[in-house]
């Protein structure tokens, strides 16, 4: 039943499998790995399920681990709109990041609204014939890990049910993108083990001490040099390569 009693439609239906669908695929999906494969697919369902949503982007906050470059988008019109929005104040969508995160996202984080409200957006806005925009966070406990912007030519564009379905994708992203966030941390967190070990067993064998004694000689290293451990420890591993395998 839906919230005023009356029997779910079949549209209503059809949504929220499609939004089951969606998370099972955010969150299993083998075919989606990177950071940008998940935000272009973001912004291949958010238009194609966002009735009013002619275009769309997505822009992680700083320091999320990612590609050098962070900002996605679904089209030229998009991408050019989001140039515009560089500081807050100039758009919503660093209004949007600059916010504290919210655990329970709910209507109340979204910015939306006519174009008009941010004058320096509008202007550009009206030469692409753009004349709404909604800008939702995708925030994970209390962290805003990025934002979805999308954008719309009709004034009228984002109602209530629209920002539902926006938010809820918003939710399924910000899972999503924590995940590979994770995953990345886990596998930077073995390569730099591993590298350690490769440099520990060098000075092992190079000055015949043991592993606890090859460690604390690689800590004090990264100390007096202010250096982390893993970069001393690569730099000590390519080293000894070079020196087992001198250029011809």
């Amino acid at each position: 039943m839906s919230n005023d009693g009356r029997p779910p439609s079949s549209e209503h239906l059809d949504l929220v499998r499609t939004l089951a669908e969606l998370a099972r695929e955010f969150a299993g999906s083998r075919q989606v790995r990177t950071i940008d494969e998940v935000l272009d697919h973001v912004l291949a369902v958010s238009v194609e399920l966002i009735e009013p949503a002619d275009h769309a982007s997505v822009r992680l906050a700083g320091g999320v681990p990612g590609p050098a470059e962070s900002n996605r988008t679904s089209s030229d019109v998009a991408a050019a709109l989001d140039r515009v929005q560089r500081r807050p104040g100039d758009g919503p969508s660093i209004d949007v990041l600059s916010r504290p995160a919210d655990s329970d996202v709910d209507l109340a984080a979204v910015v939306a609204g006519p174009v008009h409200r941010w004058p320096d957006l509008a202007e550009v806005a009206d030469d692409v014939g753009v004349r709404a925009l909604a800008a939702l966070p995708l925030a994970m406990h209390e962290r805003t890990l990025g934002v979805l912007t999308l954008y719309s030519s009709s004034t009228a564009a984002f109602d209530e049910d629209s920002l539902t379905v926006a938010t809820a994708i918003a939710a399924h992203a910000a899972i999503a993108v924590q995940s590979l966030q994770k995953e990345a941390q886990f596998r930077s967190g073995l390569a730099s083990r591993d590298i350690i070990g490769q440099a520990k067993g060098m000075l092992m064998e190079r000055f015949e001490v043991d592993s606890v004694q090859a460690f604390e000689m690689l800590s004090k290293l990264s100390q007096n040099n202010n250096r982390p451990l893993h970069r001393l420890a690569a730099d000590i591993v390519e080293a000894g390569a070079k020196l087992r395998y001198p250029s011809a």
